[in-house]
């Protein structure tokens, strides 16, 4: 017997793979913007250290907020959204 996913699950799956693409898609962003005057060789160069920096960006900004005593839920869903 063979078990097939609910609708909930899938609407569950398609939800967080969204804001997952989100995510990395707005920490290409920042990073691209931090290595504008980079040359990469290739466009999966390009695209794993632009990710990788702007999501090191945010957890300094996030570890930031942290220590000065400002990283609470409303704060959070401020830059969330």
């Amino acid at each position: 017997m063979t078990s097939t996913p609910s609708t909930a699950a899938l609407w569950w799956l398609a939800a967080h793979l969204g804001a997952l693409a989100a995510i990395v898609l707005a920490a290409g962003g920042v990073g691209r913007l931090c290595l504008l005057g980079h040359a990469f060789r290739s466009t999966l160069e390009r695209f794993v250290f632009t990710t990788a920096l702007g999501l090191g960006v945010f957890a300094l900004v996030l570890f930031g907020l942290g220590l000065a005593g400002w990283l609470t839920a409303s704060v959070i869903t401020g830059l969330t959204i």
